[in-house]
């Protein structure tokens, strides 16, 4: 079994003669709970033997009936005593096991048959050029050639447009083969979009390929020299530009210039950048680990701030949301109100449209027609999927739950949800904008006082507990942040007559939450905080438009976006213990792994691996009992229920001999995982009279001859080092090691 390779499929299938039973108590790894009968000792053998060497009883694991899972009867005795096993990372190629009662091979055993997907693979075919074409890659390069050979081309145009165009086809073809050349088909293709390739290393290539055609054809010294010259010189020039780009590499893990540096460095192919980016961002620890700060604006437009202080500001038309300043970075948000409510008579507004941009990125806007959100990228409607779509280095994406979300190159992001009437957002930034932002979402500084900063600069005074009353906040700060026709980073259909006078009225005046408790009556005051559970933003909404879906949507809204702040705010659990074990074969080793969590929240380990030695219980104590030489891999994972992190294990295991001592910083084999962990097996250093690659052999003192020519060597058995010369040949003296005469 242990030679067989891990890449094969394996298949064993028979009489086991034991009862397995429909339990799997204690073999949860191997028994899948849908068995027959009652387990004994012949069946806890059979799930042991699969255990040990990582296999599943794949008749356990389909739930048939009692005719579809004997496999023996005689008697009136029934029985399952004949499985399948495959191995267990395979038992998904496995769709279905069962018995067929009637088609008996004996007159007690049934067939068991199994369906199972295997891919007995294709020969590769290393990809080749497709059919000849002309070379339009080269037409900046052989500009002056085309012109010279379209200007030559002369049209017939006294004849049917269909015939013209056919000729003109042609003669463009024609003239563009001369000037341009065609393409070699079934060439070997070789993909040159390296992403480090650029033009030097175009010209440097380019310039080495035209020196070895031109040795191979005039096979001189003088050519031969100068293609070895230009070859040294394009390697020297692709080393060049591979450092520097390296270089730019490693600062910009450090930043948030990339907006997804795991798919470009892990998902590249080249082990050096999926190596850069861990030791960057490693994985196994979460101690530098900073979650982003948020802020969001829900339903009749209530705000909670940076800061974490929470207003309503119901003004009619178009402001400034959020201006957040950086180094070389400017980034703006700016929403836009109107009438809240189906009917659109209230005096309370809500969000129906946002946009966002960076200087040097793409501006975003997210509008809401019809409670659907309509993207427009640029000025253009865009078609966003599940899948990320990039717009000059900002990329946006539709959630599961129909939410956008864009985010851009400084690490801000803005999410989108539309909801009965209006659009609600939740903006994540960095700490490194703290002291870099105003607008509606306040002064970002951990400091809820001075949020209430006008655009003029003055603050209304808050206390950091008791909110100022909604006039004054809609008086002296909110429309302060109205934007102007000049400021304004919305698009207008200016062929319907749209520009910003046509959502922007500095004649409305909502109804403050003041005045709607006021007006309303006791009994209508109960039903809705009834209706509401209380919720303050619920009981205002459904007060200003009389719409109570309107207000259970803002209920809905902030517990969804209440739950995700607390996800946000949520740091994992940090590992504090190395990665590193090492163990003989057949021996083990134990380790308790720690781990902190800045929540105080109960800590769970576990563990992915592909090794059976390789245990870990859920406070952290991780077992290591290899009983073969098989490579394993390991992560041992610590969660607590909202957020995990890993730890990546680099294992070292001795499979040298009891003569010999283990080098455990001096390995012979050195593997590495997809996820990121390692094994290695260690040196050996023999005890003496012992050699080989484990120690295993006795070392042979008469490898190098060290008796006379002639003369037989016996080695001494170890732990000697000794050997022994038989008698010296007729008619010579000596000590069998120098003979004489």
């Amino acid at each position: 079994m242990q030679s067989i390779n891990g890449e094969e499929q394996l298949v064993i299938g028979g009489d086991l003669n034991g009862h397995v039973g429909s339990a799997l108590d204690g073999y949860p790894r191997n028994h899948g709970g849908q068995g027959y009968g009652t387990r004994n000792d012949e069946g806890n053998r059979a799930l042991d033997f699969a255990e040990a060497h990582d296999l599943v009883l794949a008749n356990t694991f389909f739930k048939k009936r009692p005719s579809h899972l004997i496999t023996y009867a005689s008697g009136g005795r029934s029985t399952q005593i004949d499985y399948w096993l495959v191995k267990r990372d395979k038992l998904k190629t496995v769709t279905n096991t069962k018995v067929i009662p009637s088609d008996n091979i004996a007159p007690q055993h049934r067939i068991l048959v199994m369906d199972i997907k295997m891919d007995i693979g294709q020969r590769h075919r290393p990809p080749t050029t497709g059919q000849q074409r002309i070379k339009w890659w080269r037409m900046k390069e052989c500009k002056d050639q085309l012109r010279v050979a379209f200007n030559q081309i002369d049209v017939n145009t006294n004849r049917p447009a269909n015939a013209i165009w056919e000729d003109l086809a042609g003669q463009l073809c024609t003239a563009a083969t001369e000037a341009l050349g065609l393409t070699k088909p079934g060439k070997h293709f070789i993909d040159k979009q390296i992403w480090w390739w650029n033009e030097e290393v175009q010209l440097a290539v380019k310039e080495k390929k035209l020196a070895f055609k031109k040795w191979r054809q005039t096979l001189t010294d003088l050519d031969y020299q100068h293609y070895r010259n230009c070859k040294s010189a394009a390697k020297r020039v692709v080393a060049a530009v591979k450092l520097a780009q390296y270089d730019q590499l490693y600062v910009e893990l450090d930043t948030p210039e990339d907006v997804d540096p795991f798919r470009y460095c892990c998902q590249s192919g080249d082990n050096r950048l999926c190596s850069l980016y861990h030791q960057r961002r490693p994985i196994n620890r979460c101690t530098y680990y900073r979650p982003p700060f948020f802020a969001f604006l829900i339903g009749d437009p209530h705000v909670t701030t940076l800061d974490n202080a929470a207003y309503t500001f119901n003004g009619l038309g178009e402001y400034t949301v959020l201006e957040a300043f950086g180094e070389n970075i400017t980034f703006t948000m700016q929403a836009r109100t109107a009438i809240a409510g189906v009917i659109g008579v209230s005096k309370a507004t809500s969000f129906v449209a946002i946009v966002a941009q960076e200087n040097g990125s793409a501006k975003v806007e997210w509008i809401l027609k019809n409670n659907i959100t309509i993207i427009l990228v640029d000025g253009d409607v865009a078609n966003i999927t599940d899948s990320r779509v990039y717009f000059n280095k900002t990329s946006v994406w539709r959630s599961e739950n129909s939410s956008i979300t864009a985010s851009f190159p400084s690490g801000i992001s803005v999410n989108v949800t539309a909801s009965y009437g209006a659009l609600n957002f939740i903006t994540m930034l960095p700490e490194s904008f703290i002291n870099m932002t105003q607008g509606l979402l306040g002064v970002f500084n951990k400091d809820p006082t001075d949020d209430f900063r006008a655009a003029n600069g003055t603050v209304l005074p808050f206390n950091g507990t008791d909110v100022p009353s909604e006039s004054r906040i809609y008086y002296e700060f909110g429309v302060t942040w109205q934007i102007t026709a000049n400021t304004s980073l919305f698009s207008y259909n200016t062929s319907d007559g749209e520009s910003w006078h046509t959502y922007n009225n500095n004649t409305f005046v909502p109804l403050f939450y003041e005045d709607l408790i006021n007006q309303t009556s006791p009994e209508r005051l109960a039903f809705v905080n009834a209706s509401c559970g209380g919720q303050k933003d619920c009981i205002f909404d459904v007060l200003s438009t009389n719409d109570t879906n309107f207000g259970m949507a803002t209920k809905n809204s902030a517990g969804d976006f209440g739950s995700q702040g607390q996800a946000l705010q949520n740091f994992p659990p940090n590992i504090t213990t190395g990665g590193r074990l090492f163990t003989s074969l057949n021996q083990t080793v134990s380790v308790q792994i720690n781990a902190k969590d800045p929540n105080n929240d109960t800590i769970v380990f576990s563990m992915a691996t592909n090794s059976s030695g390789l245990t870990v219980t859920p406070d952290g104590n991780l077992t290591w009992s290899p009983r073969s030489s098989k490579p394993a891999f390991d992560v041992v994972s610590a969660s607590d229920g909202k957020a995990s992190s890993a730890l990546l294990l680099n294992l070292t295991l001795c499979n040298c001999s009891a003569h010999s001592t283990c080098l455990y910083n001096q390995t012979t084999l050195s593997m590495n995982s997809s996820d990121g962990s390692s094994f290695q097996v260690a040196g050996c250093l023999c005890d003496p009279g012992y050699a080989g690659a484990y120690c295993t052999d006795d070392y042979n003192a008469c490898v190098d001859s060290p008796c006379h020519p002639g003369v037989t060597c016996t080695d001494q058995p170890a732990p000697s080092l000794g050997f022994s010369c038989g008698p010296c040949p007729v008619g010579l003296t000596g000590n069998r090691q120098q003979v004489f005469r």
